[in-house]
């Protein structure tokens, strides 16, 4: 199954797929809640993770890998080098309820 994600409707899509986990798990079967990229990082893994203890399930989870440091990895671009940047920012596209996001100033030391 595939969530119905759309910018305005991730919570009632979340709703869907927790309630596809729990209903899987509780009639005997083997559940696979597969995520893109790192689950910690801007995803809803801990927030999952709580909903899904509630009902008596205990998930495993494995990492994943994020685009926003495995994209200039395969490019052979590092995010962060000696006296050019020593930080790395990553943050989301928007907040919550298409809330916009505070980005902190910019820094030159700072990847981007």
């Amino acid at each position: 199954k595939v969530a119905n994600k759309r910018p305005g409707c991730a919570e009632d899509a979340q709703e869907e797929i927790n309630k596809w986990v729990i209903d899987g798990v509780k009639s005997g079967k083997n559940v696979v809640r597969l995520k893109i990229g790192d689950p910690f990082l801007f995803g809803r893994a801990a927030e999952e993770i709580i909903e899904y203890r509630k009902h008596g399930i205990e998930p495993k989870i494995y990492a994943g890998l994020s685009s926003s440091y495995s994209a200039p990895l395969a490019a052979n671009i590092p995010l962060t080098h000696r006296g050019v940047a020593n930080q790395v920012l990553i943050s989301t596209g928007y907040g919550t309820n298409l809330s916009i996001v505070d980005l902190p100033t910019y820094a030159a030391e700072r990847t981007i």
